[in-house]
């Protein structure tokens, strides 16, 4: 995978402002801001790819990624211990450059962010789990993004307060 200034922003943006920022979770958020940047303007925000695995989504290639930002001294990759477990997280390095967005797309990152910061990597892989995209195709398969337009994020599908007539 060739690097990507979008896609390297984006992980050293979460990693420096989460708590508990696991691999899975930095996974989730990236699968969350993607999938929203393309419901909203049929563009995915980093390009990446992802699959549906038993812990949800996850981008193509996710670890090889991880490890070529630490190759070139982006993040380091932490073992950390806690109750009940070991996770590995990811610690930035380097400071993002939030340059490389536009305003709508640093305001999703900032949004997502701030959502989900103090969330654990479960909490978002339960809620990743319940949507449309990853329901709606197999194991180990691509997810396209096409699916996002199923997910009603932005309420579009809510017909409450839409008056049907026959």
């Amino acid at each position: 995978m060739k690097p990507s200034r979008k896609i390297d922003n984006t992980i050293l943006y979460l990693a420096s402002k989460v708590r508990f920022n696991c691999l899975k979770k930095i996974a989730k958020l990236l699968y969350f801001i993607d999938f929203t940047n393309y419901e909203a303007k049929s563009e995915s925000l980093t390009g990446l790819k992802y699959q549906k695995y038993t812990y949800g989504p996850i981008p193509v290639d996710y670890y090889n990624l991880l490890r070529d930002m630490k190759r070139r001294g982006l993040i380091d990759l932490k073992k950390e211990k806690y109750t009940g477990g070991a996770s590995r997280n990811i610690a930035s390095k380097k400071k993002p450059d939030l340059s490389v967005f536009s305003k709508d797309e640093r305001d999703l990152i900032i949004s997502f962010t701030e959502k989900y910061k103090n969330s654990t990597a479960g909490e978002l892989e339960s809620v990743a789990k319940e949507e449309p995209p990853y329901i709606m195709v197999d194991y180990k398969d691509e997810i396209p993004y096409y699916l996002a337009f199923y997910r009603n994020t932005f309420g579009e599908m809510d017909l409450e307060n839409e008056s049907i007539s026959s």
